[in-house]
């Protein structure tokens, strides 16, 4: 005979699979920055006035690490659209149409949880309100919907650490311009920016960098490290089903 899963028990085994691609995804990116070469050059600006120093990154950044971060977006969103479908089944409700409910504003709110949870306990509700899924609420939450929802291409992208491009050495003469250092951009090619000059500038310097890997053109975290990120999503969709599971038991849906 079949033993029926416990309530909350497929959230959970979600966010499990989410850590164990953060994990992935962490181990990989290990490896392809221990083992990476990469030379400098300098390329005009279409300014026709200044040129970029540029780290050019000697092979491709892996996709895997793209594939890892994918994985863990959409793990936690499954595991908080499953929680929902768990409290319409301990409520004796219809798991039809029920996700978690995500929405674009603080507006939409009302309308996306009388639709995507209905039926649902006031104090459910409540707790869901709690969390502001939405633009201008939580912004690590709603992320996890903004990832699952866009093209895969470019969510994250390689960096200069903010703290890992240090010029200690610089000399120059018969400078004009100011010349602007650079610290945490990236290019579209595989390349950093570190510094900004007049073009054809004659200067010396040492260059030190350390790297690191952050969110593309992804809403509020844009530029913001992806490893911290996924693990503060990971801990937050965690306490979200916990408190679920408790409000769930309070209500004395489960006993």
């Amino acid at each position: 005979m079949a033993v029926s899963r416990s309530a909350f028990a497929d959230s959970r085994l979600r966010i499990q699979w989410a850590k164990e691609s953060l994990a992935d995804f962490e181990r990989c990116a290990r490896i392809y920055f221990r083992r990476i070469s990469y030379e400098l050059v300098a390329e005009p600006d279409s300014d026709g006035i200044h040129e970029h120093h540029k780290l050019r990154l000697g092979k491709p950044f892996p996709l895997t690490l793209t594939k890892y971060t994918v994985h863990v977006v959409e793990d936690l969103r499954a595991a908080l659209d499953l929680a929902a479908c768990d409290v319409a089944r301990i409520a004796n409700l219809s798991v039809d149409g029920v996700h978690f409910p995500f929405c674009q504003s603080a507006t939409d709110f009302k309308s996306r949880i009388n639709s995507a949870c209905k039926g649902f306990p006031k104090g459910i509700t409540d707790l869901f309100a709690s969390y502001e899924p939405y633009t201008g609420g939580s912004e690590l939450l709603f992320a996890i919907n903004e990832l699952c929802n866009r093209s895969k291409h470019k969510i994250i992208v390689p960096v200069a650490s903010t703290v890992g491009t240090s010029l200690p050495y610089i000399e120059t003469s018969s400078m004009t311009r100011p010349i602007r250092i650079m610290e945490g951009f990236a290019s579209d090619e595989d390349e950093i920016t570190f510094a900004i000059t007049e073009r054809g500038l004659q200067w010396k310097y040492h260059a030190k960098f350390s790297f690191g890997i952050c969110f593309g053109k992804v809403g509020a975290i844009e530029g913001r490290d992806v490893r911290d990120n996924l693990d503060g999503m990971i801990r937050a969709v965690a306490t979200i089903v916990d408190e679920i599971e408790a409000e769930s038991r309070r209500l004395g849906l489960l006993t």
